[in-house]
């Protein structure tokens, strides 16, 4: 089995998935089905579990615009990874390798900054998703 095959194939159908995830959040105006994150963002801000009603809308209105932003990312990452992997373009590596990182550091500090702990542990589970395939194809691109 070649391994580098298997985490560019890995990362191509995460990427998928991101922007199938990202155009629920679009369509749905929520994080997830549950609503878990916006009971912990209510939780932490409100104090109940259900945001109130004023703000529902400049909620809903964020997360379009991220949501929206994120399926842009998730296809430019796509793309980078389908054309650009195969060619062995360390530039293609590392745009997905430092963008990864800087967002997941600067998520992190701003996390710990507004005491959204909650999203933190949410945010650890992608984090190595993502990660950790892309540090084992490191070598590919030598």
């Amino acid at each position: 089995m070649n391994w580098n095959n298997f985490w560019i194939n890995y990362l191509k159908y995460f990427s998928i998935f991101l922007i199938l995830a990202s155009l629920f959040g679009a369509v749905f105006l929520t994080f997830d089905p549950f609503y878990y994150m916006e009971g912990q963002l209510a939780l932490r801000y409100y104090g109940t579990t259900i945001l109130p009603e004023q703000a529902v809308a400049p909620f809903q209105f964020v997360l379009f615009l991220y949501s929206i932003t994120s399926i842009s990312i998730a296809i430019m990452q796509y793309i980078i990874i389908t054309k650009w992997f195969p060619t062995k373009n360390k530039w293609a590596y590392y745009s997905i390798f430092i963008s990864f990182l800087v967002w997941f550091v600067l998520c992190f500090i701003f996390q710990i900054y507004h005491g959204n702990y909650f999203y933190i542990k949410a945010a650890v589970i992608p984090f190595f998703i993502l990660f950790l395939p892309i540090l084992f194809i490191r070598r590919y691109f030598n």
